[in-house]
C-alpha cells in the first residue's frame, strides 16, 4: 500500500487530506473480502463490500470507498517501471500502449463505442 500512497501523491489522483482515507477504503475491502492486499477483487466482493458499508456510512463515503477500490485496480494493472525489459519489439510496444488505452477508458468509464474508436 506504500506504493499506491506514493501513486497518489505524485499522481495527484486525490487531494493530499483525503488520501489515508483512500488508503483506509482499500485495506477495509481487502480486509472484508479476505484476500491478499495487492490482488485484484472480484467485482461480486467488491458490490457486496459496498452494500455493508452503505448501512454505516453515508453515501458520500461510499462513493469515495468506491473511487479508491478502482483506482486501486488501476493502480495494479500499471506495470512497475522496474518490470518492464529493456527492449521490446515494437508491435509488443503498440500492443501494450492499446491495452493502457483501454483500461484508463474503462477506468473514466467512456462508452465501448469510443474504445472501438
Amino acid at each position: 500500500m506504500n506504493r499506491f500512497k506514493d501513486f497518489l501523491a505524485k499522481n495527484r489522483a486525490v487531494a493530499p487530506h483525503v488520501a489515508p482515507f483512500y488508503l483506509k477504503w482499500g485495506l477495509d475491502c481487502y480486509h472484508f473480502c479476505r484476500q491478499p492486499v495487492g490482488q485484484p477483487i472480484d467485482q461480486d466482493a467488491i458490490l457486496g463490500y459496498l452494500k455493508q458499508i452503505s448501512s454505516i456510512h453515508q453515501d458520500w463515503q461510499v462513493s469515495q470507498a468506491k473511487k479508491a477500490i478502482n483506482l486501486y485496480h488501476y493502480f495494479l494493472s500499471k506495470p512497475a517501471k522496474s518490470d518492464a525489459p529493456r527492449s521490446m519489439p515494437a508491435g509488443r510496444e503498440w500492443q501494450q500502449a492499446i491495452d493502457q488505452m483501454v483500461r484508463a477508458m474503462r477506468f473514466k468509464h467512456l462508452s465501448y463505442r469510443t474504445e472501438q474508436t
